[in-house]
């Protein structure tokens, strides 16, 4: 079998599996089983803030593994910016799929995009359990930036993670894709710290991502670290390459 194919659809899927829509601070809308929830029905967008970004992507059965270390700013209404600080590892996968990583937060922080992807009755049918704080997400369209799946979230509605597949394949070569972000509350604010993809790739097995998120200042305010994100030693931090499942 020729690989450059083989090389070059395992890249081409390592930059779908990236999750849009992590910009701006998100809160759940109220599930249509709990009338006695009182939370808003979109995304809060009302963050301000500047994060480190570390994000790592690897194509397991290629051995190819590329990171990359931004400083990222967030406005409401005007959306995200970034600057490279650092990176390592596969060329290709650093431009071809980081970069392009970035590049596609930006294109869906702008509020038009933002209010496509907004966990809001507008694009899920949401159905709550019992409790309310686990709702189920029912994607209203098959777009590849809409997750079918599940979420969790606090008392106070705020979102603490969201696992699923992607509603829609991004390419006939990829068979699925699945996808879990991990929110904390910060500066007030529900913020993703964590978001995490693994697509199953014809030909080229699993392509994992990952990113982490850790914020320095939310709107106005220096914060503490929300998550942990890897050290960056050297040119290849080794704990880098262990599997993300």
């Amino acid at each position: 079998m020729n690989r450059r194919p083989t090389r070059y659809i395992a890249v081409a899927a390592l930059g779908l599996v990236s999750c849009a829509g992590v910009a701006s601070a998100q809160r759940a809308p109220a599930p249509s089983v709990s009338p006695s929830a009182s939370v808003p029905s979109e995304a809060t967008g009302g963050a301000a803030y500047q994060a480190i970004r570390v994000l790592v992507a690897r194509s397991t059965k290629l051995n190819k593994t590329g990171w990359l270390e931004a400083k990222t700013t967030f406005r409401p209404g005007y959306g995200l910016t970034y600057t490279v600080l650092r990176e390592g590892g596969d060329q290709r996968i650093r431009n071809r799929v980081l970069r392009e990583v970035l590049e596609n937060e930006v294109k869906m922080s702008t509020p038009p995009q933002a209010r496509r992807i907004a966990i809001s009755e507008a694009n899920y049918q949401i159905v709550g359990d019992v409790t309310g704080r686990t709702l189920r997400l029912a994607p209203r369209r098959k777009e590849t930036t809409l997750i079918d799946g599940t979420a969790q979230v606090d008392a106070r509605g705020r979102l603490q993670k969201i696992e699923g597949r992607l509603a829609k394949s991004p390419s006939f070569w990829v068979r699925s894709v699945t996808v879990r972000r991990t929110y904390q509350a910060v500066g007030g604010h529900a913020l993703p710290v964590r978001v995490e993809s693994v697509a199953d790739v014809k030909l080229a097995g699993s392509c994992e991502f990952s990113m982490w998120i850790d914020y320095t200042n939310v709107d106005g305010v220096s914060v503490e670290r929300a998550a942990t994100r890897p050290s960056l030693s050297g040119t290849e931090p080794s704990h880098l390459l262990i599997a993300l499942h």
